[in-house]
């Protein structure tokens, strides 16, 4: 199997599982935990990928700019299935010492 195969099945059943922890928890906060590589695979389904800087931005906004921290920590706004925002959460900013 080529790889192309591997990361199409990595997206379709990232995207499923997606779709379906939005309908069960359509009004709550939730927290997903993921392999950053299945997550951003899934940002191109809504961000613009500049892939040779692996830049990422989501309506003209900077989401990922090519320097991939671990972990990496997203807030992603639903309305329903339909994505309202993405941020990056940097460590920096999450984590004041």
């Amino acid at each position: 199997m080529g790889r192309g195969k591997r990361y199409d099945e990595v997206f379709n059943r990232y995207s499923k599982a997606l779709s379906k922890v939005l309908n069960e928890n359509e009004v709550k906060t939730i927290a997903i935990f993921s392999h950053v590589v299945a997550m951003l695979m899934t940002f191109t389904k809504w961000c613009d990928l500049n892939i040779d800087k692996l830049e990422f931005t989501y309506k003209g906004k900077n989401v990922l700019d090519g320097k991939i921290d671990a972990p990496e920590i997203f807030k992603l706004v639903f309305e329903k299935e339909e994505l309202i925002n993405i941020s990056n959460l940097r460590l920096e900013n999450v984590y004041k010492l």
